[in-house]
């Protein structure tokens, strides 16, 4: 098993490395840029929401979860322990090094002990042991609650388009996990950019000045379970092709 853990700054940069096949887009290989080995980890449960009132005399409270949204959950703190392989003189360049790329920063990880999953959160860099010979680090990642399931790439459409005009299609999502994350990517190819309304179901949402090569991806964006339509809505005075790709991934707690 490698013992090394891969950084992307995006959700979109993990996928479009998926997608092509080619991991272009890692911003961090810890082990090979920062001398650190993985030595395991420690997962924490996601504490629950609940919306609950507290009634004056009377027992219990008003538990108002399923009818305002329902149940979800907080982040998760995922301890990560490593080995700092270098040598002694310099544990301090680099531990700072590490401080300045990692802490406190977004970040999408996957660990070599859970391959299949990636996490996404922000980085906390909490603890340097020096042991000697030898020293330990130890870097917190506080996780959504959700895991992405990077095999569960469950559908992945791929349409060019004439933005004057429009263009509809649906996305099924399917049942094999709780969540599902949704993702664009969008490239107009008409000369200067253009802000694209797509309308999901009965949200609308707008791509600002999306342009040849552009990229979005709504932050915190799930899709549940079954069919949904979605519709780039026309654009007035745009010109040429664009070409817009649609992923899903499955994930769960």
């Amino acid at each position: 098993m490698s013992l090394n853990v891969q950084i992307w700054e995006t959700i979109t940069d993990l996928w479009d490395d998926i997608a092509s096949g080619d991991p272009q887009r890692v911003k961090y290989n810890l082990q090979t840029d920062f001398m650190l080995t993985y030595l395991g980890k420690t997962i924490d449960n996601p504490a629950p929401k609940y919306t609950q009132i507290e009634v004056p005399f009377r027992d219990g409270v008003l538990d108002l979860t399923d009818a305002l949204g329902g149940l979800h959950y907080g982040i998760r703190d995922i301890t990560m322990r490593f080995e700092l392989m270098c040598h002694r003189w310099e544990f301090d360049s680099y531990r700072s090094q590490i401080w300045m790329a990692l802490h406190g920063r977004s970040v999408v990880a996957i660990l070599p002990d859970s391959p299949a999953n990636a996490w996404t959160g922000r980085m906390e860099v909490t603890d340097f042991v020096d042991n000697g010979s030898t020293a330990t680090m130890f870097i917190v990642l506080h996780a959504q609650p959700y895991n992405i399931v990077t095999s569960a790439l469950t559908g992945l459409i791929d349409a060019g388009w004439n933005p004057s005009a429009g263009f509809t299609t649906q996305i099924t999502v399917p049942s094999d996990y709780p969540k599902h994350w949704f993702l664009f990517y969008g490239d107009y190819r008409g000369g200067g950019t253009i802000d694209l309304p797509i309308m999901i179901d009965d949200e609308l949402y707008t791509i600002k000045d999306l342009g040849e090569g552009r990229e979005w991806s709504p932050d915190d964006f799930w899709l549940d379970v079954g069919t949904h339509t979605l519709e780039l809505k026309p654009v007035s005075g745009a010109s040429s092709v664009a070409n817009i790709e649609i992923a899903v991934f499955g994930g769960g707690l």
